[in-house]
């Protein structure tokens, strides 16, 4: 039997079994039917997506159950942990989430799974309380020392961490790894366009705590957004107008262009290069055309009167 002929083989069963899941919603059939292989477990992640609006009693000592074996780490452990976080955000603590996630950093191999194991820390960061971080969260740092393994994002990981924790120490260690240029860190790593906004956005906002000592200012940090996307304001309009970009863009530059025009005195002797001011007014300006068209489906005035400033 073919490689390509058993993986439709294993996905055939899981569709079984997840249809049977479905069908009967009894807890006691899914235990009735649980296996040791992956079909089950693929085919219970799928089911509990549908129990989101459900969550009980009797599904989360099942869960306590199934994470408390030795599973292996494969994408059907990751799927299962992350409807763990959208069903049990202020339970985690006892479904071993820390001992998978330990285990998973110092032996994930596969490329896809690394990035799968990133998205769900990013996940675990956004939707549980701080209080139960440490008890969730795998060993920062055993996450630096391995850093260079996983998917460039591990990055936000830890600056989110550092900013839920108000942590100096790790800042520190983490300032290392840009080697004081964001410019060329972002250059030589593969992020996308949201990832980009997402780390400009954490470090806007760990400056804004001034017991952290981030290796770039928040007058720094707008002239670095202007050299990475080379002076071209077609790319900041595009964040704005592209639905996976525009609401975060929207609220990263709006907050960071009112924190600076709060400090001009300041920003003339940090900004003072032609190309900074020129792409001020050509950002500005593509705005008012935009809005005048009614091009944005939110309300930009509030970034219009910010720029007005300026």
């Amino acid at each position: 039997m073919t490689e390509l002929s058993v993986k439709h083989k294993e996905f055939t069963h899981e569709n079984q079994l997840y249809e049977s899941f479905l069908s009967s919603n009894d807890l006691s059939v899914i235990k009735s039917m649980k296996s040791n292989e992956n079909s089950w477990f693929m085919a219970f992640g799928r089911y509990l997506k549908t129990q989101h609006d459900h969550p009980s009693d009797l599904l989360y000592e099942f869960l306590r159950e199934i994470l408390n074996e030795n599973l292996p780490i494969t994408r059907s452990l990751f799927l299962i942990l992350k409807q763990c976080v959208y069903l049990y955000p202020e339970q985690l603590v006892n479904l071993s989430f820390q001992r998978h996630l330990n285990n998973s950093l110092l032996n994930l191999t596969n490329g896809y799974l690394r990035y799968k194991y990133v998205r769900l820390l990013r996940l675990i960061l956004d939707e549980i309380k701080p209080k139960s971080l440490d008890q969730v969260l795998p060993s920062i740092d055993l996450l630096i020392e391995n850093y260079s393994q996983f998917d460039p994002s591990i990055i936000l990981v830890l600056e989110k961490f550092v900013l839920i924790k108000l942590d100096n120490q790790l800042q520190f260690k983490l300032n290392s790894i840009y080697k004081q240029n964001l410019v060329d860190y972002l250059q030589s790593n593969d992020f996308d366009d949201d990832e980009i906004i997402d780390l400009f956005y954490l470090l806007f906002q760990i400056n804004l705590h001034e017991p952290i000592e981030c290796f770039v200012n928040n007058y720094q940090l707008i002239l670095n957004l202007f050299e990475y996307i080379n002076y071209d304001t077609d790319t900041m309009m595009n964040w704005l107008l592209t639905p996976e970009t525009g609401e975060k863009f929207l609220i990263f530059i709006l907050r960071l262009m009112k924190h600076l025009s709060t400090r001009q005195t300041e920003l003339k002797v940090q900004c003072q290069t032609k190309e900074f001011y020129e792409t001020i007014k050509q950002f500005h300006h593509q705005l008012r055309t935009a809005s005048d068209k009614s091009l944005f489906p939110y309300n930009i005035k509030p970034l219009l009167n910010i720029f007005n400033l300026f």
